[in-house]
């Protein structure tokens, strides 16, 4: 038993492991199994056609995600912080609604309560947020803006499948409906968090409007992160580097203060240019303070 638990927690707890690597690998797949049958199962024809394979989804997801619950319960460090933490109630959401369903218990209506309670399973895809996270320190040696650029992508995925699923479920009991299935609500969920209002598909209930709320604001937070990815990115072709950490204080007092231009701006290592006057520096990073390492202005 003693070897199990340490085989189990470096592969959960250990984050620079290779086995904790292939295990996240594991279970990223399956999120995005998940997500994609309950997705295509909102869809009429799909559903009628492919039911069955829908189930089989369904019930191996239920295994999967029910182990891997089961495992970070036993192995993680502080078992109470674990259980009432927000990843342990997400964990814990994912398959409790499933869990009831299969095992039949309680009223006809209190279970089809828990069969609209699965659509939690979609805050899974926030661990997408927590691997981003965990992988945030590669940054240094993969490249600042490709990072950058996995986060935001990820913080979309997760937006938009949150808010065109649960906008759905919201609307999908009104007459007249356009919210005929989750891909319909990813199209108006792709207009809420852009702000574009094509006016062609809104919620008209009150817990569909709240949806919508959320989502413009969710929106523009996404903007500002797309703002500070393609600056980051513009940062880096037009100077050579980006913008780097602030050094401690401790470090601060032993490193030299850093070349300036002759217009005054402080340089960086790395660039090639100045960006408030544009004169070009000769040697990047080289040369006295106040701008013998630079060309003269043009």
């Amino acid at each position: 038993m003693n070897t199990l638990r340490s085989w189990l927690e470096e592969a959960f707890l250990a984050e620079r492991s290779p086995r904790f690597i292939r295990v996240q690998r594991f279970v990223m797949f399956w999120i995005f199994l998940s997500v994609g049958s309950m997705v295509l199962e909102t869809v009429p024809w799909l559903s009628a056609r492919y039911q069955g394979w829908f189930d089989l989804v369904e019930h191996a997801v239920l295994v999967i995600f029910t182990a891997e619950y089961v495992i970070n319960v036993w192995v993680a460090p502080d078992r109470k912080g674990y259980v009432l933490g927000v990843w342990g109630i997400i964990d814990l959401l994912a398959v409790l609604p499933s869990l009831i369903l299969l095992l039949n218990i309680g009223s006809a209506e209190f279970l089809g309560v828990m069969r609209v309670m699965r659509v939690l399973r979609i805050l899974r895809v926030l661990k997408l947020v927590k691997v981003a996270a965990q992988r945030f320190h590669e940054r240094e040696t993969r490249g600042a803006a490709r990072m950058d650029m996995q986060i935001y992508l990820i913080a979309l995925f997760c937006s938009l499948t949150i808010w065109s699923t649960l906008v759905y479920y919201a609307e999908r009991n009104q007459p007249g409906t356009k919210f005929t299935s989750v891909p319909e609500g990813m199209w108006w969920a792709v207009s809420a968090l852009t702000s574009a209002t094509y006016g062609d598909i809104y919620p008209t209930t009150v817990w569909g409007r709240m949806v919508a709320v959320c989502a413009a604001l969710n929106g523009l937070a996404l903007f500002g992160l797309l703002m500070n990815v393609i600056g980051e990115a513009l940062h880096v072709s037009l100077f050579g580097v980006g913008a780097k950490a602030k050094p401690s204080a401790a470090g601060a007092a032993m490193t030299p203060p850093p070349p300036a231009c002759a217009c005054g701006q402080s340089l960086q290592e790395g660039w090639m240019q100045c960006p408030r006057c544009g004169t070009a520096v000769l040697a990047p990073g080289a040369g006295p303070p106040g701008g013998a390492a630079l060309t003269a202005q043009g």
